[in-house]
């Protein structure tokens, strides 16, 4: 979230007219919010390696991000991926 609340900032900061800044930053917010990034919230053990794979699969995070888990975890999240 961070991340996108400084995208948004250097966004609003360049040229152009307010209006289409305001009308393309709505775009953007309403894009955003179908990233799991920002949607996730429930996160379960019985759910845990499909929200690492969707977050892997968007680019919020890699799989090197994923060092600190298990062998297992990263194969099984490696091949939901794909």
């Amino acid at each position: 979230m961070e991340k996108l609340i400084k995208d948004y900032i250097e966004f609003l900061k360049g040229d152009g007219l307010a209006s289409d800044k305001f009308w393309e930053l709505d775009k953007k917010i309403k894009a955003d919010r179908k990233n799991p990034g920002v949607l996730l919230q429930d996160v379960r053990r019985s759910n845990f390696h499909v929200h690492l794979a969707s977050l892997v699969g968007y680019e919020v995070i890699s799989m090197k991000d994923l060092d600190g888990f298990s062998d297992e975890t990263k194969e099984i999240v490696e091949r939901m991926v794909r």
